[in-house]
């Protein structure tokens, strides 16, 4: 059997109609069998304030390290796959370059960088009430959903 691990992370203030300023794809994903640096492409962002996601899985446990372009919280999981992400909040809309991250060790690694729209003005402020997001991230699969806390 193999472990599979997965990272959920809550967001709040993202747009209820249309979750992605730029949507995870072909066009936002890169891989390699081996190396010690994981890049994703670059990306442009539409919306002023969209929250950049930066996020890399190993078949391995390296470990990562020293994300550019101004990406940090980082949240990383090493059960037999490691799996971490970072986030950022691009003030203006921006083309960003590629993102990376360092790798403990040599090792196969996907990466991807994408960006969750955030709520026009008006919309329901980062309180304790109204939609929360979460976005699941697993080796094989993305997940978005909303929640609805009172």
């Amino acid at each position: 059997s193999v472990t599979f691990a997965v990272i959920i992370r809550v967001f709040s203030g993202v747009d209820n109609t249309n979750v992605w300023d730029v949507t995870p794809s072909s066009l936002t994903f890169s891989s390699s069998t081996t190396g010690t640096t994981a890049t994703a492409p670059s990306m442009t962002t539409i919306t002023d304030g969209a929250m950049g996601i930066l996020a890399f899985f190993t078949d391995g446990a390296p470990g990562y390290s020293s994300p550019t372009n101004g990406y940090g919280t980082e949240i990383e999981t090493t059960v037999s796959q490691t799996i971490a992400t970072y986030i950022r909040t691009f003030a203006t809309s921006t083309t960003t370059g590629t993102s990376a991250a360092t790798l403990g060790a040599s090792n196969n690694w996907v990466a991807h960088q994408f960006a969750l729209k955030p709520a026009a003005e008006g919309g329901v402020p980062n309180g304790t009430t109204g939609y929360k997001f979460f976005l699941a991230i697993g080796k094989f699969f993305w997940g978005i959903g909303k929640l609805m806390i009172q």
